[in-house]
């Protein structure tokens, strides 16, 4: 291995070791008071050492972001490679997104938090930052190819706009996740229904509106 080669092995360890850091000092202390000494003192790395790797404690933000997102995209690439219909695939990527969430709840939250920080004004986007947007890109590219693809096999309706289609997909797994997973005891206190019977009830019924109408 060449001296290079070795700077840049050294250098990812770094890299990794802080993200691993951050991602458990984010969960345990929250996005909004955690401070970048804390997570240099959980990294085991002096304040400066962070700042050498991470614009600010945004980027880092935006690079655990970003690490979850890779997780998400592989599951949702794994969807769109399942299914004997687009339909189908479309339900594989609504079960991977809440199965990433799932095992994963903290980046609920997490993510909510990048979306403040992307509303600040004038703020000048990270690079990390700039990498999650591609990222969301490519979640709904995966998305809005099931969708036009499911024109094409006639298990979805041909009239959908697919960017439209995809953004009312999103927004149906994110507010359903929220319901069921933490509005689930109020939901079950008011009204007795389990989260499994308001996400396979509301599943379906976005599920039917895709679909074409049977004659």
């Amino acid at each position: 291995m060449s001296s290079k080669d070795r700077r840049e092995r050294e250098r990812q360890s770094r890299v990794e070791s802080i993200l691993d850091a951050a991602e458990k000092a984010l969960m345990e202390k929250g996005a909004d008071t955690v401070t970048m000494q804390q997570i240099a003192d959980q990294a085991e790395f002096t304040k400066p050492t962070l700042y050498i790797y991470f614009r600010n404690k945004d980027d880092l933000l935006h690079a655990v972001i970003c690490r979850g997102l890779d997780v998400l995209i592989t599951g949702f690439r794994g969807a769109a490679e399942s299914g004997a219909t687009a339909a189908m695939r479309l339900d594989a990527m609504r079960d991977a997104f809440f199965a990433f969430f799932e095992e994963r709840p903290d980046y609920f939250h997490l993510m909510h938090h990048e979306d403040e920080i992307s509303l600040i004004p004038d703020a000048e986007p990270s690079p990390h930052f700039l990498h999650s947007d591609d990222q969301t890109r490519e979640l709904f590219s995966l998305i809005t190819d099931t969708i036009v693809a499911g024109a094409e096999d006639g298990s979805l309706r041909a009239d959908l706009d697919p960017l439209m289609t995809a953004i009312a997909f999103w927004a149906h797994c994110a507010g359903l996740y929220q319901l069921v997973h933490i509005k689930g005891d109020l939901i079950r206190s008011l009204f007795a229904a389990s989260g499994s019977d308001v996400r396979f009830h509301a599943s379906t019924l976005f599920n039917k509106s895709l679909q074409q109408a049977k004659v």
